[in-house]
């Protein structure tokens, strides 16, 4: 496992500081829906002060689902549409929506004009 970082200074000099449970939505298994209940810890720096939750590579910010399920919703929508997506993987229609709007945004950012 790797050591933690400060988010603020990067400073390795920081104590575990309690954890919270977060309820994180995955790609389905099957017919079933795979929901991750992922301990995250709550780090203090000692250099800076600072008193956050430990960052998670798999999910972005907030959200509430991971990236393996974002690009999943994105390969569907080539295919079928928002409400489709939504009822074929238990999701609700916003939920989607989010995933299909954030993508876009990044397509466009990452667009170079020639």
């Amino acid at each position: 496992m790797k050591e933690p970082l400060c988010e603020c200074c990067h400073s390795h000099v920081v104590v575990r500081n309690g954890f919270k449970i977060r309820k994180i939505r995955s790609v389905n298994i099957g017919t079933k829906q795979s929901i991750l209940h992922v301990k995250v810890r709550r780090l203090k720096c000692k250099t800076c002060g600072a008193d956050v939750y430990e960052d998670l590579h798999f999910v972005t910010g907030k959200q509430r689902y991971t990236h393996r399920l974002a690009r999943l919703v994105i390969e569907l929508l080539h295919r079928m549409t928002i409400k489709d997506v939504a009822h074929y993987l238990g999701l609700s229609w916003d939920t989607v929506k989010d995933i299909h709007k954030n993508y876009l945004n990044q397509r466009a950012l990452s667009f170079k004009p020639t």
